[in-house]
C-alpha cells in the first residue's frame, strides 16, 4: 500500500509536466534579437545606472553587445522622454493619499549605423495604481519600489518584443 502512493506521486508529476505545455503555458524566453544589431549604443539613458543599466544587462543577456562609442556601433536604440510619474488618484477622510497611480512612460527607436530607421518611434507606456496605508508605511515603501522595478522590468521587455517583431 505504501509503494502505490509514491507512484501515485510520479504519475501525477509527468501528466502534470505533459498537460501543461498543451494548455499554452510557457515560461518567458528571451525575445532573441538578431546578432545583426550588435553592437548597439544606447542614446537617451545612461547604461552605468538605473533603467539603462537595467536595458544594456538586458541586451547583453541576450548576447547582444552594448558600446558607448558611436563609431563602433551597428545600431543606435534612442530612448526619448522616459519618465516615472505618480499622481494621487484617491484621498481617505483625513485628506492622507490613499491611492496612487504610477507611470513610465517612454518613446524609443532604433537606427542602423547609416541613421536608417529599422524600428520606428514607438510610444510605450506602463500603468499601476498603488493602494497606501498608513498603518504598514515602511512596507509600502518597499512595496512602491518593487512595483516600479516590475515597471522597469515590463517596459524593457516591450522594447526588446517591438524590436524583435520589426526585425523579423
Amino acid at each position: 500500500m505504501h509503494k502505490l502512493i509514491p507512484d501515485i506521486k510520479w504519475i501525477t508529476l509527468l501528466l502534470t509536466l505533459f498537460i501543461l505545455p498543451g494548455c499554452g503555458y510557457h515560461l518567458r524566453q528571451s525575445a532573441e534579437l538578431p546578432a545583426s544589431i550588435s553592437p548597439i549604443m544606447i542614446n537617451g539613458l545612461n547604461i552605468k545606472t538605473g533603467f539603462g543599466r537595467e536595458m544594456a544587462y538586458r541586451l547583453k543577456s541576450d548576447t547582444v553587445q552594448v558600446t558607448e562609442d558611436r563609431q563602433k556601433a551597428n545600431t543606435m536604440l534612442r530612448i526619448s522622454s522616459y519618465r516615472q510619474k505618480s499622481r494621487t488618484i484617491t484621498v481617505d477622510g483625513s485628506a492622507k493619499v490613499a491611492q496612487t497611480e504610477l507611470k513610465h512612460p517612454l518613446s524609443f527607436d532604433l537606427l542602423d549605423a547609416t541613421g536608417k530607421i529599422l524600428v520606428p518611434k514607438q510610444d510605450l507606456k506602463v500603468v499601476r495604481n498603488f493602494i497606501n496605508t498608513e498603518e504598514q508605511k515602511l512596507g509600502k515603501i518597499t512595496e512602491a519600489e518593487q512595483l516600479s522595478e516590475g515597471m522597469r522590468q515590463e517596459l524593457i521587455r516591450m522594447i526588446m518584443l517591438r524590436i524583435k517583431t520589426h526585425l523579423k
